[in-house]
């Protein structure tokens, strides 16, 4: 069986195929250039970070889900923690290494007060 799309939602999709032993496989594909880009284009506005900071907000990444994904099953972190507390801080160790600084939309190194 060929590759059959199952789902398309936010550009991320999904397929799913039978395997020749019978069992099937689902599988998933973002195009995730055009959101590095638009993180390089961020990073580069002048002012936006220190903008931020002044107004009490910060925003960091943008990171496909595709890649989050990907550094869960890297890490073995529960992607439901993601957004918890514990999550935040994994989350903004793995945006800050050194390979994901494409993800950054943010000049410089920032993490939330207290941590």
């Amino acid at each position: 069986m060929a590759k059959r799309l199952i789902q398309s939602v936010a550009g991320v999709h999904t397929y799913m195929e039978r395997l020749p032993d019978g069992r099937y496989a689902v599988s998933t594909v973002q195009d995730v250039a055009p959101i590095l880009e638009e993180s390089k284009a961020l990073q580069n506005l002048p002012g936006r970070t220190k903008d931020g900071i002044k107004q009490s907000w910060m925003h960091l990444a943008h990171i496909p889900n595709q890649l989050l994904m990907r550094w869960c099953q890297e890490d073995g972190f529960p992607i439901e923690k993601v957004y918890r507390q514990e999550g935040i801080r994994w989350l903004t160790r793995k945006v800050h290494e050194r390979d994901n600084a494409h993800t950054k939309v943010a000049a410089g190194y920032h993490v939330r007060k207290g941590e």
